[in-house]
């Protein structure tokens, strides 16, 4: 079997190959990847419970016997996050060229990855969870697409991919859950991350980052934190939610989240530059809506869509002062550069 070329060892930095079920490295054969169906395991996660596990091998071969859709919807998938279009709209931002080399940072079981896979030469896709990479993997396969592999691996915040490899990176809504199976400051991790995203990308080459944004309008209204879990959430001071962590007996939540003075920070601390900032209603996640995040991007989200008055929240909003509206936004959406 041939490994892809953009692959390389996290610990060396040195090729590997294939032998025996197996990505050795070939600097030092004693450190070597297990392969399952085709995906090597870089530190997969070990957090998910066997539950979870039984649940994708049963997803997994049902897939292969009725088709992926059919899989998702025999095992109880959440069909409409997964196939909703309109949660594809971030792939726009980079406008990606036929030529690009992508990065798909959180694959899940590829649901946009097939879509990725359309509109470049070729995607590497990495998700924490090993039988979601094989059934992303799978899913790309039976859609035709033979530009894209799916490797596991990424709790240790590390990349297994070459230095200035990709033209493109996606990161969406990962940021905000992935430090949750390290043992390392959420912040740190974060920036590990990032960093991380700048080594593998070329130079010039483009980040596209969703996330959910600290501050965001909702919880300071008094929504429930699926990240603290409990209401007002991360909108709270650190140590006022770390206070009710610790009464709790919370030892460490499962996400952690970032204002927009702290996200752009942290992309400027990790080398990504040129950043544009979106606006997307009613959140990143489901972009009805989305221009550029300044004062004519909100002049035609006023003008042009007249379904945002309907909802209370986002027309709320949009009567803020536009300094407000950067602090409070839904999300962040970022399109950055490596320098």
């Amino acid at each position: 079997m041939t490994l892809s070329q953009y692959i390389q060892c996290p610990q060396t930095h040195s090729p590997l190959v294939a032998v025996d079920g197996y990505a050795v490295c070939k600097e030092n054969p004693s450190i070597k990847y297990e392969m399952t169906e085709g995906v090597i395991d870089f530190a997969s996660s070990s957090y998910e419970s066997m539950e979870i596990e039984r649940e994708l091998e049963a997803m997994i071969s049902t897939a292969r016997s009725v088709g992926c859709v059919e899989a998702i919807k025999t095992h109880g998938g959440d069909k409409a996050y997964l196939f909703d279009e309109i949660r594809r709209r971030y792939i726009e931002l980079p406008e990606l060229r036929p030529t690009d080399i992508v990065l798909e940072i959180g694959s899940s079981l590829g649901q946009h990855t097939r879509h990725i896979a359309k509109s470049c030469a070729h995607v590497e896709g990495l998700d924490v969870v090993k039988g979601q990479a094989i059934f992303a993997n799978l899913f790309c396969q039976q859609d035709g697409h033979q530009n894209v592999n799916v490797s596991a691996g990424g709790v240790d915040g590390v990349l297994p991919f070459k230095d200035a490899s990709f033209d493109v990176v996606f990161f969406n809504y990962v940021l905000e859950w992935c430090a949750g199976r390290s043992e390392i400051h959420p912040r740190q991790f974060h920036l590990k991350l990032l960093k991380e995203c700048q080594r593998v990308l070329k130079p010039g080459g483009k980040l596209v980052l969703t996330t959910k944004n600290r501050h965001n309008l909702r919880l300071f209204a008094g929504a429930y934190d699926e990240h603290l879990e409990f209401r007002f959430g991360s909108a709270l001071p650190r140590w006022a939610a770390n206070q009710i962590l610790k009464i709790r007996a919370t030892k460490k939540p499962p996400g952690y989240l970032h204002s927009q003075s702290e996200m752009e920070r942290l992309l400027h601390d990790a080398g990504l530059v040129k950043l544009r900032s979106f606006l997307a209603l009613p959140d990143a996640r489901y972009p009805q809506f989305m221009e550029t995040f300044d004062r004519n991007g909100i002049a035609k989200m006023k003008a042009n869509y007249s379904d945002i008055e309907k909802r209370k929240m986002i027309a709320a909003f949009l009567t803020l002062p536009f300094f407000l509206q950067k602090k409070v936004a839904p999300s962040h959406v970022y399109l950055c550069e490596r320098d």
